[in-house]
């Protein structure tokens, strides 16, 4: 019957797969029949005659016998699993037993007085290495200390070298910044620079000293609020003692009266005791009570015996512990006091480190905007509009100029046109930037005229240049002083139509510079800017080409010239001027005069600020400067950066070790307590004393005579009125000492409290302290900058002579300070190098401190381990018995866990069985069914008179009928399947063939392909 069912199960398998390759093989061809219809009969097919009786009841049947037993199968197999686990588990714990069963019997066997006594030395041998190693670690903790604090100073020694160098590389940078304005005084420009600054350095020096007047009120307030603080904490930790005096006194009262309560009533219990047995006694009952109440008093007695000798060692404990403390105490507050003192020196370097921190940082600042105030300056003048003169005209004008024909005169003008026609206008509109306002056009500065005259000769010189292929022009002091002096004339004398006036013109008022030639602008006489007349002179220029047609091209001429003389093999250069003026009558003019000059060693060339290679020169300067501020900069902040880690570090090091300290304080004495037990202890030894006493009397009573009995009960009972006064004495001592106990520790808890709320606020000095001492140095630096500025200022009108001293002096003064710095820096090695050797030395000691730490962690655990092992052998017995009773529970569990696997195990063969019976049986049935079904289409096919086509699976097998080409395999299939199964355990018929756990149906198959085809037409489509 097994067999049967297996060998069903795997044709039904194959039989599944033959239909899934058919049934592909057909959606693939278009339906390709087994035959041509025309061509071929349809074989007869042979239905056996069980199938034609099998009903949809029947193979429902048949599928829910199936269902039932694949459930029943899934169940069981998960109780087996469950209990595999259970067994497993189970396994391990009694092999776990066994072994601690082998380790006890193994310990029993060792547990001899010997090894016990072995044990206990190596104890007391590894406590002693402990000690030994311990105070090894003391030790090297104070050798490390020693070596740390030198450490400590050779840092500060080398945080001092460098602040000796950041202050040298500004002496340095100070000295540069010297030798540029005395260079600029010099050559005789940058006054209005100058100037600027000065006033700058006036405002920044009111604006730094209000800032530290606020500082130092603002550190005036936050000493008063410290003050405050202060005296609060004082005056609530000086409360804090008393109270904690006040404590301690009614916690000690406390404790007596606790120990007197206890005492009186066990005296009271003794004294009632003493009553009952003298009553008895004279009643002649109760002698069994009595001298069992001896007997019990005797056995208190040994047990209040035991728990004093008990109290006496804990005493001894509680003495070398609180001595243990003291010492501890008195190691961190020497601890303590050398980190105090390292934190002192901590914050002081931070103060300082604070301090140059902002004095590099402002002079990178300033560094930082004299590089991109020249970089902007650069690059403005770079960009200046140039007049380019192109070659036709420049051509045509040395015609004209060598030959003055009307020709050659045409010939400039079209040569002009043609020039203006094609000008990049976009290319003329860059001049210099100086928003500077003139209100009085008649009263010019001499450094307004200066700019002026430089930037007129430096457009001049660029068309002189184009057209005679070399060219100096030039301005002098003495040609600005000659422009002023002539400007101001003309500004006095009338002059309604703006002529030339020859009587100004004369009026130069020098010895070596007289004009020679001269060109007139008319202006708007209104104020207007420096930038304004930038553009003037620029338009001036150009536009007279254009309209100096009629005037036979004189105004050009004057301005060009003619071939340059040569003197010496060199050009000899032309003077020129610029300036404006403005007539009594209010007519504005724009002068460009000519000069004839004469060279003298008290006249000056002046320096031509538009000229970009100045600039350059200013500008790499500058950033010489800056780089020398930005390095200093750097290394304030990484100085500010390593005291700012090492305050922290120090001021942690002060808090840990404080807190540290208090912790140990805020511990109280365990000696007090102790003493207070043992005396407890004694008392209740007495106690026992007088109750064996009086229990023995008891005894000694009981034959006694009635007159003695009958003292004995008297005396009894005075004893026993004395005994319940003085009970409800101490009670009544003990309520009030509790009630006055717990009102002092709430006084005191609300005064440490108090105290904890004000240490925790932090003081606000240090950081005012701070914030001032940057106010401070700020002020210092505006104080020197605003020094240096008006020293220029004083230089601007001092003689060549000075000026040149001035200068040479400056030099000396920068070359003087780089051997001071490099000189800083060498020593600045020196003391790093020995610091390096230190903190190898440090490095060392720790790393030997990590040893002997180390090697206390090991003893430690040897310690630990070695009396686990000495508990093991004095608990030898009881732990043999133990493992004993838990390896016998182990081994009954393990053996009650496999008989339930076995059973478990049984069931599921027998369901496994089961289920394989019902799986045959469906399949059997429902091959019957679908053979029923394939027969009837057959039929309803030839009674349409259709030919019935045959589909056949792999094996050969007919598996439905088909009447045309043209119809869906689907339609054909489903006729036969509709109606039979669905999955395992849900009937639903109307689906399709069911899954048994062998694979997959052809109807599946088919419809996956179907699905396939219809979406590779829809990408196609898409493409």
């Amino acid at each position: 019957m097994k067999l049967k069912g297996v060998s069903t199960l795997m044709k039904k398998k194959e039989a599944i797969k033959a239909l899934a390759t058919v049934s592909t093989v057909i959606a693939a061809t278009g339906l390709t029949s087994v035959a041509n219809a025309n061509q071929q009969e349809a074989p007869k097919t042979e239905v056996d005659a069980l199938s034609s009786k099998v009903t949809v009841q029947a193979l429902k049947e048949a599928e829910n016998k199936q269902s039932v037993a694949v459930q029943a199968v899934n169940a069981q197999q998960d109780i087996v699993k469950q209990a595999i686990t259970e067994e497993e588990k189970a396994g391990k714990t009694e092999a776990m037993a066994k072994e601690g069963l082998d380790e006890a019997q193994i310990i029993k066997d060792k547990a001899t007085p010997t090894e016990i006594d072995k044990t206990k030395q190596s104890i007391s041998e590894t406590e002693s290495a402990i000690e030994n190693q311990d105070v090894q670690l003391q030790d090297a903790q104070a050798e490390t200390a020693k070596v740390q604090d030198k450490v400590n100073k050779q840092t500060e020694i080398v945080n001092s070298d460098q602040t000796k160098i950041t202050t040298q590389e500004t002496n340095v940078a100070n000295a540069k910044t010297n030798v540029e304005t005395a260079q600029k005084n010099l050559d005789g420009t940058g006054a209005k620079e100058i100037i600027s600054e000065r006033d700058n350095a006036q405002n920044d020096l009111v604006a730094k000293k209000v800032a530290e007047a606020n500082a130092k009120s603002k550190l005036e307030e936050a000493q008063k609020a410290d003050a405050d603080k202060k005296a609060k904490l004082e005056k609530a930790e000086k409360d804090e003692k008393l109270q904690a005096k006040a404590v301690e006194d009614t916690s000690k009262t406390l404790s007596d009266a606790e120990a007197k309560a206890k005492q009186t009533k066990e005296q009271l219990n003794n004294a009632n005791i003493a009553v009952t047995n003298a009553q008895v006694a004279l009643d002649g009952t109760g002698a069994k009570e009595i001298i069992s109440e001896r007997d019990d008093a005797q056995t208190d007695l040994e047990t209040k015996k035991d728990a004093e000798a008990e109290a006496e060692r804990k005493l001894k404990e509680a003495q070398k512990t609180d001595a243990d403390k003291k010492a501890k105490i008195q190691a961190l507050t020497e601890t303590l006091t050398a980190q105090q003192n390292v934190a002192l020196r901590t914050s002081t370097e931070l103060t300082t480190a604070i301090a140059v921190a902002v004095d590099a940082k402002s002079k990178k600042e300033e560094a930082d905007k004299a590089v991109k105030r020249l970089e902007d300056k650069l690059t403005s003048l770079e960009n200046l509009s140039t007049i380019e003169i192109p070659e036709e005209v420049a051509s045509a004008y040395r015609n004209f100029y060598e030959d003055k024909t009307e020709a050659n005169k045409d010939k400039l003008f079209d040569a002009v046109q043609t020039w203006w026609d094609n000008r990049d206008y976009s290319k003329e509109n860059n001049y210099p930037v100086d928003d500077t306002v003139i209100n009085d056009l008649s009263n010019l500065t001499k450094e307004q005229i200066a700019n002026l005259s430089l930037y007129q000769a430096g457009l001049i010189q660029q068309v002189r240049k184009t057209i005679w292929g070399d060219s100096e022009v030039l301005v002098t002091e003495d040609v600005v002083t000659a422009m002023k002096n002539i400007t101001t004339a003309y500004s006095n004398m009338s002059n309604p139509d703006g002529d030339h006036l020859f009587s100004a013109l004369t009026n130069d008022g020098t010895d070596t510079t007289h004009w020679k030639a001269e060109n007139l602008g008319y202006i708007k006489a209104k104020p207007t800017t420096m930038s304004a007349l930038y553009k003037g002179i620029y338009k001036s220029i150009i536009n007279t080409f254009g309209s100096d047609y009629n005037q036979n091209y004189a105004h050009v001429i004057t301005t060009i010239g003619g071939k340059p003389d040569y003197k010496n093999g060199k050009v000899v250069p032309n003077y020129i001027g610029a300036a404006t003026s403005v007539t009594p009558e209010g007519l504005g003019l724009m002068h460009e005069i000519h000069f004839n000059h004469t060279s003298s060693d008290t006249d000056k060339i002046l320096a031509n600020p538009f000229d970009s290679s100045v600039v350059k020169t200013q500008l790499a300067d500058a950033k010489a400067v800056q780089t020398s501020a930005d390095n200093a900069n750097k290394t304030a902040q990484n100085r500010l950066t390593t005291a700012s880690v090492a305050n922290k570090a120090a001021q942690d090091a002060v808090s840990n070790t404080t807190n540290s300290l208090n912790a140990l304080k805020a511990t109280a004495d365990f000696t007090p307590d102790t003493k207070a037990k043992l005396d407890e202890a004694t008392e209740a030894r007495k106690t026992a004393e007088t109750r064996l006493n009086n229990a023995q009397k008891a005894v000694d009573n009981l034959n006694a005579d009635v007159a003695t009995k009958t003292k004995a009960l008297a005396d009894a009972k005075a004893t026993q009125e004395k005994a319940n006064i003085a009970n409800k004495t101490a009670n009544e001592e003990l309520n009030s000492a509790q009630a006055k106990n717990k009102l002092a520790n709430e006084v005191l808890s609300g005064t440490r409290n108090k105290i904890a709320s004000l240490k925790v606020t932090a003081d606000l000095t240090p950081d005012a302290k701070v914030k001032l001492a940057e106010a401070t140095s700020a002020r210092e630096l505006a104080e020197l900058r605003l020094v240096k500025a008006q020293k220029a200022v004083n230089n601007l009108n001092s003689d060549v002579a000075s000026k040149t001293k001035a200068l040479a002096d400056a030099k000396a003064t920068l070359q003087n300070e780089e051997a001071k710095l490099e000189e800083l820096k060498a020593q600045k090695a020196k003391d790093e190098k020995e610091l390096a050797s230190l903190q190898e030395t440090v490095n060392a000691l720790k790393a030997n401190e990590v040893k002997i730490k180390d090697e206390i962690k090991s003893l430690q655990t040897k310690l630990q381990e070695t009396k686990d092992y000495l508990s093991k052998l004095e608990n030898a017995d009881s732990n043999l018995e133990k493992a004993k009773v838990a390896y016998k529970l182990a081994v009954e569990k393990h053996k009650e866990a496999k008989s339930i696997l076995d059973k478990e195990t049984e069931k599921l063969k027998q369901l496994l069985i089961n289920k394989r019976d019902a799986v045959a049986q469906y399949e059997a049935v429902k091959e019957a069914y679908i053979q029923a079904q394939v027969k009837a289409q057959y039929e309803v096919i030839s009674q349409r008179g259709d030919v019935p086509i045959p589909l056949l699976n792999e094996n050969g097998q007919i598996v439905g009928y088909n009447s045309s080409f043209s119809r869906d395999v689907r339609t054909a299939v489903r006729t036969i399947t509709d109606n039979v199964v669905s999955k395992h355990g849900v009937p639903i018929y109307q689906g399709s063939l069911p899954e048994t756990g062998e694979g997959d149906t052809a109807i599946y198959t088919l419809s996956g392909i179907t699905l396939l085809a219809l979406a590779g037409v829809m990408r196609k489509k898409k493409l």
